[in-house]
C-alpha cells in the first residue's frame, strides 16, 4: 500500500478526511462480514470521518460567506462615500 506514505500530526483536516476515506475504502465488504470486530471499528472511523467532513464543508461555506460579506460591506462603503462626498 504505497498511496499513504506517512501521516503526520501536522496534516491538515482536509488531508487526514481523505487519507482517512482513502484507508476505509481499501476493506472489502467481505473482509468486513468475516471479521465482526474489524467492521465495527470501520464503522466507527466511517462515522467519525463523515462528521469530520461535515464541519469542514460547513468552515468553508463559512469562509466563503466572510469573503461575500467582506466584498458586500466594500461596495456599501463605496456607496456611502460617494453620497457623502
Amino acid at each position: 500500500m504505497k498511496i499513504i506514505q506517512k501521516v503526520l500530526s501536522s496534516m491538515r483536516n482536509a488531508e487526514l478526511n481523505n487519507v482517512v476515506s482513502k484507508i476505509i475504502g481499501v476493506f472489502s465488504a467481505d473482509l468486513l462480514t468475516k471479521d465482526t470486530a474489524l467492521a465495527g471499528v470501520v464503522n466507527e472511523i466511517t462515522t467519525l470521518n463523515q462528521a469530520l467532513n461535515k464541519s469542514i464543508n460547513k468552515d468553508k461555506a463559512l469562509s466563503d460567506l466572510e469573503h461575500l460579506d467582506d466584498l458586500r460591506d466594500n461596495d456599501f462603503r463605496a456607496i456611502v462615500a460617494l453620497t457623502d462626498g
